[in-house]
């Protein structure tokens, strides 16, 4: 078979919906492909995953042809060639083909036997390496009788059929995906098609599980002079995947064909491929949205993408939060130890939201403060460290789908004193956020940074004002899974955020009760962006703004206890916040489609939130410092996360330092000795949880001169 062996001709559209108020095929030319020398009678239609291999099929022989194309999903003339590729196969009047994602199984279904076939390639897409015989089979006669289109989920545990003398499609599931030998025999779900489609044929979804759409041949318009008129008809279903919940949306009528008798699309869903097996021919429409005939699909209805939007804007506002708590931790474990020389001190902080903290009773997580020394920083600075690591989970909801968020940060200060009881500091930090969206792989990163200005006041050692005045700037990174197609996204961020704590401690002895009351104010500004890699699914969305205000009132307590060669002060607090954030309102739109705007109310935290806390700092007489805190924040619902601080130094005299510490999977030691005006510091870190060993060890000698 040759390239002559088909003919393209070009059939212009006359009459169109009108595209201002749908989202029907343009009226660019129809590019129509004439297969007739290959199947008398053209049906199935499929394509590799890339667009450069169609596949078709016909109830008039027992084959399945393969044709290249040079450009992707182009039928035009010089694109499209035919290899004289073809399987014989046993069904003898086929109705429609689909594939495994990989390629490497092929299904046919027919009116003669109403089974679902399968065939193996060893190489995917190639019907040169297929098997000569079926490897697996399902009957789906006792459901229906006369099946006329299939179709595969997303990942292949459900499968779709379709038949014109029950005009229904039956839903059943496979336990393992793609494996038709693994399917369950009895449906999980039907849905009649009749009142709308009488006579239906092909049948394909949408990527993302959440549009139907129904080839019709309209076999009562019939009345010889070959004048009739076809239809592919769109329904769209509330809950993805789940045909129960169908509901009709509308028909994309032409009089281009005669008998419809199967529908597909290009990978962006910007192309619809329709076959006739009245004149054989396959013809190909340019949609103005991705995978839209009559509307374009309702972003906000899908679970994930709500989940990308809200997920964008809590860990914005969460930024603010921990870098205004990490300042604040600080500023409280000054006034601890406000009597103290050792004002340099540094923390690993682990969070575990309510799940993971209960999985890992077994394995407590541990930490420990590293370079922790005795002295001052030129100018009577001291300086500190915080670093944390968060895991968390937000469950789905009934318009989102669930989050797994982690966050891994580090902020480094210097404050000084003024006096007894004021001081002020700078403090910088460093944040990455990863949230996993859904199941099928969509994800945010961000990468965060924040300069911080805080300080504290107080005229008698028991009244305080704590304050703080913040910057950061936000790069995220967004990818969009949608369906098989991939959607990707740039965004950046601007934040400006303050806090105010006060503080009134009463005293007695060595105990002290502290009532506090606290304000967070922030504002945050996304920029647009515009999402790439997908066209005609690509969203367009716009500036965000984000407020974030948040009051409290608690209750700490800290004393001091005194052994014979150690101090131990143990603390604790009580805080209760109400959010008073208002909801943020996300604007977008499709690419194609930008005078139509779709906007998602987006709520950035809970009302009411509980957090306590109790800890303790040891001081021994031989410069050994510790220090722990367990603190749970309990909102309101289910929702809590659970967090562990430990700290710990050793300076053995006023010439040696020791320092151990945990962070990012590996374990570091630090020895550093002062002999005779040189500084000797060795430093060793091995890798805990590679397969691969990872060692590391350093000398430095230095000295001032």
């Amino acid at each position: 078979m040759k390239l002559a062996r088909y003919i393209i001709s070009i059939v212009f559209i006359t009459t169109f919906i009108n595209l201002n108020a749908l989202a029907a095929p343009t009226d660019n030319d129809v590019v129509s492909i004439d297969l007739t020398a290959d199947e008398e009678v053209t049906d199935g239609i499929t394509f590799n995953n890339d667009g450069t291999k169609m596949f078709f099929s016909g109830t008039n022989s027992d084959k399945v042809h393969e044709y290249h194309l040079s450009t992707p999903y182009d039928m035009t003339s010089g694109s499209m060639s035919d290899q004289g590729i073809e399987l014989s196969i046993t069904e003898g009047k086929t109705q429609d083909i689909e594939f495994n994602l990989d390629g490497t199984k092929l299904f046919v279904i027919g009116v003669t036997n109403d089974t679902v076939y399968e065939y193996t390639l060893t190489t995917g897409f190639d019907l040169t390496t297929a098997s000569t015989d079926t490897t697996a089979s399902f009957s789906v006669r006792s459901d229906l009788t006369s099946p006329t289109g299939m179709i595969f989920n997303h990942d292949g545990t459900y499968l779709y059929v379709i038949g014109n003398d029950n005009n229904k499609i039956i839903q059943y599931e496979l336990s393992t995906g793609f494996d038709i030998t693994t399917a369950n025999s009895t449906a999980i779900n039907e849905f009649s098609v009749n009142s709308k489609v009488p006579n239906p044929h092909g049948l394909t979804f949408s990527p993302d599980g959440k549009k139907v759409f129904i080839a019709h041949d309209d076999i009562a318009d019939d009345d010889g002079d070959e004048n009739r008129t076809d239809e592919v008809h769109e329904y769209t279903l509330s809950t993805p995947w789940d045909i129960s919940t169908m509901s009709y949306e509308g028909m994309f009528e032409t009089d281009d064909i005669t008998r419809a008798g199967d529908v597909d699309f290009n990978n962006t869903g910007t192309k619809m491929y329709v076959t006739d097996f009245h004149h054989d021919i396959v013809l190909e429409y340019d949609l103005t949205c991705g995978f839209s005939i009559v509307s374009c699909i309702d972003p906000t209805e899908n679970k994930d993408k709500v989940a990308l939007v809200e997920a964008q804007a809590e860990i914005a506002k969460n930024f603010i939060l921990q870098t205004s708590s990490s300042v604040l931790n600080r500023i409280e474990w000054l006034r601890r130890n406000g009597k103290e020389n050792k004002l340099t001190n540094q923390n690993i902080k682990f969070q575990f939201s309510n799940k993971m903290l209960s999985s890992l009773s077994k394995v407590i997580p541990v930490s420990s403060g590293q370079n922790v020394v005795n002295e001052l920083l030129p100018g009577g600075f001291s300086y500190w460290s915080e670093g944390n690591i968060s895991i968390g989970r937000v469950g789905d909801t009934s318009s989102s789908s669930t989050k797994v968020i982690s966050t891994n940060g580090i902020t480094f200060g210097a404050d000084k004193k003024t006096d007894e009881n004021n001081f002020y500091g700078l403090a910088f930090r460093a944040s990455q956020d990863n949230v996993d969206v859904g199941t099928i792989g969509s994800s945010i990163d961000m990468d965060a940074y924040s300069l911080t200005l805080y300080a504290s006041t107080s005229e008698d050692d028991t009244k305080f004002i704590d304050s703080i005045l913040g910057f950061s700037n936000l790069r995220t990174d967004i990818f969009n899974k949608n369906g098989l197609h991939n959607l990707r996204g740039k965004r950046d961020g601007k934040q400006i955020f303050s806090a105010i704590k006060f503080r009134s401690t009463f005293k007695k002895d060595q105990f002290n009760l502290t009532p506090i009351g606290k304000i967070n104010l922030g504002y945050t500004q996304l920029d647009s962006y515009t999402e790439t890699k997908s066209e005609g699914l690509a969203l367009k969305y716009k500036k965000q703004e984000i407020q974030t205000r948040i009051a409290s009132i608690g209750m700490m307590f800290d004393d001091t206890i005194g052994f014979k060669n150690s101090t131990i002060k143990p603390n604790g607090k009580l805080e209760y916040s109400r959010d008073f954030s208002p909801s943020s309102d996300a604007v977008f739109s499709y690419v194609s489609e930008p005078n139509k705007n779709y906007i998602l109310s987006v709520d950035t935290g809970a009302f009411h939130n509980l957090k306590t806390n109790i800890g303790f700092d040891l001081t021994t007489k031989n410069n050994l410092l510790i220090t722990f805190n367990y603190e749970r924040n309990q909102s309101s619902g289910s929702s809590y996360t659970d967090s562990l601080y430990f700290g710990g130094s050793y300076i053995s005299n006023k010439d040696t330092e020791y320092a151990m510490a945990l962070d990012d999977n590996k374990a570091f030691f630090d020895y550093k000795r002062n002999l005779n005006g040189f500084d000797i510091k060795v430093s060793s870190n091995y890798s805990l949880m590679s397969e691969i060993p990872d060692y590391g060890a350093n000398i430095e000698v230095s000295s001032t001169f």
